[in-house]
């Protein structure tokens, strides 16, 4: 395989890329909370061909030798944070996020050996359900529309009273008020905060399906000041009644597709010039 071919598969395998995370993003259109994902290139190994020194001429301002490139890569595919469109719904359960935070849930990954194990990621998704609480018909738990259990500020996992209705401040505090009486009714572990995260390094962020997020706890990419942040930073606020809608733009997606496309469509038919080449100089050999 020549360089010419190398170039165009290397690239190709790029564009490829490219094209699949852009039909993620136009999957998850109308998910609530998604954030796209956005892939960035970088420069495949560049090698230098050294010229004969004749060629070092008197004025030259380039450097003597010429550069051969190898194509280019994803370098890195990253999640952004843009705040996506705030929808009102007027339901308690629905809750949208403003600033770069997170909520974090929890849920039970069972293995093909039949062990179950807890793990915790991150989600901008708040339109929350009650469930009913196994054996015990006086609570309800609160999770995430795909099932996730919502944790609070100490990583516990939150029980509602069932005859009660949840009020949530901007802070995250949850509230609990009798549905026919309208009293304020105690609940275990009073106050309780939802556990929100305030991304600092959106880099690390990653996405790991089901509109979760994930990330390496020792890179400090979140903090739990989401609310009161020490730095003077915009803190996150929480907007009760209102649900964010996906930031992906239907319009953006669809030129960043196009662009993909061509660039796959163009160095295909790089590939196939280069190979009808080979097998000429091959014929001509013989």
């Amino acid at each position: 395989m020549n360089a010419s071919m190398i170039v165009s598969a290397v690239s190709m395998q790029a564009a490829q890329q490219k094209l699949d995370t852009v039909a993620h993003n136009l999957a998850n259109l109308n998910t609530p909370g998604f954030k796209r994902r956005e892939a960035s290139f970088q420069d495949i190994l560049t090698n230098t061909i050294i010229q004969e020194p004749g060629f070092e001429k008197a004025g030259r301002k380039t450097p003597l030798g010429l550069p051969v490139g190898w194509g280019a890569k994803v370098g890195q595919t990253s999640v952004s944070l843009v705040q996506g469109p705030l929808v009102t719904t007027n339901r308690d359960l629905d809750v949208a996020i403003e600033g770069n935070g997170l909520f974090q849930v929890e849920w039970i990954d069972t293995d093909a050996n039949g062990g179950a194990q807890p793990r915790r990621a991150w989600t901008r998704d708040g339109s929350f359900q009650l469930v009913p609480v196994e054996g015990d018909p006086d609570r309800m738990q609160l999770v995430t529309s795909r099932g996730e259990f919502v944790l609070d500020s100490g990583g516990n996992r939150i029980y509602v009273p069932s005859n009660a209705r949840v009020h949530i401040s901007e802070e995250g505090v949850l509230t609990f008020y009798h549905k026919a009486t309208h009293e304020r009714l105690p609940a275990d572990g009073d106050p309780i905060r939802l556990s929100v995260g305030r991304v600092v390094r959106p880099h690390l962020l990653q996405n790991i399906g089901d509109n979760l997020i994930a990330v390496d706890e020792a890179a400090g990419a979140i903090r739990p000041d989401a609310f009161d942040p020490a730095d003077g930073s915009d803190a996150v606020r929480l907007r009760q009644g209102m649900l964010e809608q996906s930031n992906v733009n239907f319009g953006d997606e669809m030129t960043e597709l196009m662009i993909a496309q061509r660039a796959f469509e163009l160095n295909s038919r790089a590939f196939a010039s280069a190979e009808q080449l080979m097998g000429l100089a091959v014929s001509i050999r013989a």
